[in-house]
């Protein structure tokens, strides 16, 4: 739903500059709100284990939701930071991104997925 929202916080980015406190808190309030309804997508498919694939173990599904929360406390820590220096937002941003992209490499989930489409 929220996903919606990102050319909007994408174009706040090309009007002012990257820089800029506005443009740091509105793309990590995006963020914020596209992870916190994840979260709840994914609270309610393991709330409800029939709709949860049958080899996902329950520390998997315990990684993940914690792999979703905390990307949300840093973002929230990052807005917060964003008003003292947009430098410093822009760095737990990358972070946050590039954490992401080794999280998803490294899990189980998405390699099991993958060798199951070829």
């Amino acid at each position: 739903m929220f996903v919606a929202l990102v050319p909007f916080s994408t174009a706040i980015l090309g009007e002012y500059t990257i820089f800029a406190t506005t443009t740091m808190v509105s793309k990590g309030a995006n963020f914020v709100l596209i992870l916190l309804f994840y979260y709840i997508i994914w609270w309610y498919v393991t709330k409800n284990k029939h709709l949860l694939h049958k080899d996902i173990s329950p520390p998997e599904v315990m990684r993940l939701k914690i792999g979703t929360v905390m990307p949300t406390i840093l973002f929230l820590v990052a807005i917060g930071l964003s008003f003292i220096s947009p430098y410093i937002g822009i760095a737990i941003y990358i972070t946050i991104i590039l954490s992401g992209f080794v999280l998803l490499i490294t899990s189980k989930t998405y390699h099991s997925c993958s060798e199951e489409s070829k």
